[in-house]
């Protein structure tokens, strides 16, 4: 049997299209009749480019959110974004080269996506068979923006109903998108018993609290155990601390795991155990970036939302909000208020992102 060859495609722009993409690659191992390969497409394209895309994204994101906003909002017009195609055309072929030519030489049968760029490079090939690969795209926020609609896309994987109501309004045929939700390692989908899993990572038996994003917003984590200890008639509570590569914030989040109170702390670096410190606590405090809001909802886990980046996590703390997934904490008075009340978890959004790897490869293998 001739195995299918399937090509996915992320782009590093925040890790979230890279982890969907990784779900979607170990998914595909249950598909004896397809042959994968996922690729960052930042490793294939000029430096200046993937400077502008990475490295000016994330300043833009961390040091002048409101001027993200304006371009955001701004690229969200339709006629602006038919304008921006238009003359990037040129640009993304001669700085697109070497992604043009891996394609070429993988001989792709299917091309998935899981940011809209790589779908629009291939859809601005000059080469005629570059041209004629299909190309899914998955979408990776809980709000839809004018970015991720590309011409000739064989299927869109969306994770409400909402966003494939928008994607019909914008021209796009109904029988083309799929409800899948967002794609999310299998890790985060498999139950545990919570008491054993704080006794393998060595946690304390009481109330526990999963930080997540290195500084979540302007409130650091530090500041945020303080805020806790600080609070009167303070409850025993355990707060995981995820620093990442934030080597100075791990420094200081150790100080404070020696620090006797009723509020104690177990701090983290860089860790591929996400989903086991997520079984761990009874609520997660991060940002609402797609993949992150997803693999909450895989483990049934609620969220306070802290100060979300203007654009794509706004709209994704809307949708937290909109289907009971959790709270959004805008000041350090109103996740000190989020950490101490008793919310009964009871969204309303029922589709599995557990699932939606799977469904995307049975569907571009169909």
């Amino acid at each position: 049997m001739k195995k299918k060859k399937v090509l996915i495609v992320s782009v590093s722009a925040g890790s979230g299209h890279v982890r969907a993409a990784q779900a979607i690659e170990q998914a595909a191992a249950a598909f004896p009749n397809a042959k994968v390969q996922h690729i960052d497409m930042m490793d294939y394209v000029s430096a200046p480019l993937k400077t502008t895309i990475v490295d000016v994204y994330e300043q833009l994101i961390k040091r002048a959110p409101q001027l993200w906003r304006y371009l955001y909002d701004k690229a969200d017009e339709t006629n602006r974004m038919n304008q921006f195609y238009s003359l990037s055309k040129s640009v993304n072929r001669v700085n697109a080269r070497a992604f043009y030519a891996f394609v070429s030489s993988f001989k792709p049968d299917h091309v998935i996506c899981t940011h809209s760029f790589p779908a629009q490079v291939l859809r601005q090939a000059k080469d005629p068979e570059l041209h004629g690969v299909p190309v899914s795209l998955v979408v990776t926020d809980y709000g839809l923006h004018r970015f991720w609609i590309v011409s000739d896309v064989a299927q869109y994987f969306v994770a409400t109903k909402k966003i494939a109501w928008e994607l019909q309004q914008h021209g796009v045929n109904k029988k083309s998108i799929v409800v899948s939700g967002i794609p999310v390692d299998a890790a985060f989908a498999k139950r545990a018993n919570q008491k054993q899993m704080r006794t393998t990572l060595g946690l304390p038996e009481k109330k526990t609290v999963l930080i997540m994003g290195g500084g979540v917003g302007s409130v650091q984590m530090d500041d945020i155990v303080s805020l806790l200890r600080d609070q009167k008639d303070s409850k025993p509570l355990h707060v995981i601390a995820i620093a990442g590569k934030n080597e100075k914030l791990l420094k200081r989040l150790r100080a404070q795991e020696k620090i006797k109170s009723p509020v104690s702390i177990s701090a983290f670096g860089w860790s591929n155990n996400i989903a086991e410190f997520m079984e761990a606590a009874d609520i997660v405090v991060t940002k609402s970036g797609g993949l992150t809001t997803s693999e909450c909802i895989a483990r049934k886990r609620m969220m306070v939302v802290v100060e979300p980046v203007p654009g794509q996590e706004e709209r994704n703390a809307e949708f937290i909000l909109e289907h009971g997934l959790g709270l959004v904490a805008r000041s350090a008075a109103d996740l000190l208020y989020a950490l101490t009340q008793k919310k009964e978890y009871a969204p309303t959004y029922k589709v599995q992102p557990a699932k939606a790897a799977a469904t995307i490869m049975k569907r571009v293998l169909a």
